[in-house]
């Protein structure tokens, strides 16, 4: 029933034909901005076999770009590359698109898509995808719809740009339509990947800007930003071009870029105790922060104290976060360094996808690191509330008394060098206490 994918000379004459004979579809057509102008198309009933996907649509780029840079790249006008686009496009939305499947065969469908006149779409991917879907199932189980009829479904119903277009004037045409119909926006790492798609194929800030339906060229240039950190992520974890490896990450990267910029211009909030180095201290911030990323601890939303998110973020505070550094900087490396590769992974499970070998690794990495950074969160807050304490000294002695009395005598650490330093340090501060005290006393 769909039939081999036509070559593009066999899909330019095929489609030319409808244009010229077939029947225009009354109630769907479009208003389209196609190449700055604005003007109406009518719709038509396309063969599937006359269609390819557009493997770049905004809902699948993370996981198409990694495929990619695993393997190769996908050609759309092949049966295997289509099948990988197609259970791309389906485990975007399987709810949704189980939904949909089902509109579609009692109702048809409601809404047109666009294509190009070389059949590529512009617009529908994923509805197309479905009446695919849904005839190859009849094909391999027709007695599930022996009391269907799903002759609706051999046909993708869309408008026709009659004329082929740069990948450039693809893009322009993909946003145009989803500013038109105000379609639900990008989730939370394709956005990204859209925006650093348009600004590399050319598109000044303000374009996009207008394209992507923000406020302000401002966001623009955030979301630059927030691509270029996730680059250097997936680079410092050994995952460059696997942006699968993203989802549900944004908010940290968000909060590590908005803390960037504030160092970066000198626009530092009444909570900063200290004025940070702009490339030493935002490296090391840098690094944190992936670290913590990477872990996914994701306890009370914890990235905060340290992508200096929050009102105590260790950041801020100078000695709480040199504190986090001394806690977990060398033994992260050390277990950086001793880590294997993503590539020896493979070589161990060479019949595992990607996404299995990143979760079986992180896994192990977590395991080694969570126990070290929840020591350096609990030590560098623990600075960080002393120090908002400083003023009530009977509060911090009578914690500082409790303490003591928790330490065990009999361990062996009580004995080491460190130890007798930290005893050293303590017992001359109380002495200086002792005489202050005395002395007030003797005043009184």
């Amino acid at each position: 029933m769909i039939g081999e994918i036509l070559s593009e000379e066999n899909r330019i004459k095929r489609i030319k034909d409808i244009m010229q004979n077939g029947k225009t579809e009354e109630g769907y057509g479009l208003r389209i901005k196609v190449k700055g102008e604005m003007k109406a198309y009518p719709a038509y009933k396309i063969p599937l076999n006359c269609l390819i996907y557009n493997q770049y649509n905004g809902r699948i780029a993370s996981r198409v770009k990694t495929f990619e840079k695993e393997y190769r790249q996908l050609n759309a006008e092949k049966k295997e590359d289509m099948e990988i686009i197609e259970k791309y496009l389906w485990e975007s939305e399987e709810t949704k698109n189980q939904a949909t499947m089902n509109d579609l065969i009692k109702n048809g469908q409601n809404v047109a898509g666009v294509v190009t006149i070389d059949g590529k779409i512009a617009d529908g991917n994923r509805r197309a995808s479905l009446l695919r879907k849904i005839l190859k199932d009849y094909e391999n189980n027709p007695k599930k719809y022996q009391n269907k009829d799903i002759s609706k479904c051999e046909y993708f119903i869309a408008a026709i740009v009659d004329e082929k277009l740069t990948d450039k004037e693809m893009l322009e045409l993909e946003l145009n339509i989803q500013l038109a119909e105000e379609k639900v926006g990008y989730n939370s790492i394709e956005k990204y990947l859209k925006c650093d798609q348009l600004k590399n194929a050319g598109f000044s800030n303000q374009e996009i800007c207008d394209m992507m339906k923000y406020d302000n060229e401002k966001a623009v240039e955030r979301d630059l930003g927030v691509k270029k950190l996730m680059d250097e992520f997936l680079e410092y974890i050994g995952y460059p071009g696997i942006y699968v490896r993203l989802d549900e990450t944004e908010d940290p990267f968000l909060g590590l870029y908005d803390t960037i910029q504030k160092v970066n211009n000198g626009k530092l909030s009444k909570d900063y105790k200290w004025e940070p180095n702009n490339i030493t201290d935002i490296n090391d911030l840098k690094i944190q922060a992936f670290n913590f990323i990477r872990a996914d601890i994701g306890e009370e939303k914890q990235y905060r104290y340290i992508t200096g998110a929050k009102k105590e973020a260790f950041f801020k505070n100078e000695k709480a976060w040199k504190n986090y550094l001394n806690t977990v900087k060398d033994s992260i490396n050390l277990i950086n360094n001793e880590e294997k590769t993503l590539d020896q992974y493979r070589i161990e499970n060479p019949h595992s996808e990607v996404t299995e070998l990143i979760k079986i690794r992180d896994e192990e990495w977590s395991k080694k690191v969570c126990g070290i950074i929840k020591k350096g969160i609990g030590t560098s807050r623990t600075i960080i509330e002393i120090e908002e304490e400083k003023n009530e000294p009977i509060l911090l002695l009578s914690k500082a008394r409790n303490i003591i009395e928790a330490i065990n005598l009999q361990s062996n650490s009580l004995k080491t060098k460190e130890a007798g330093e930290l005893i050293k340090d303590i017992s001359s501060r109380i002495w200086e206490m002792k005489k202050i005290n005395e002395k007030g006393i003797k005043n009184d």
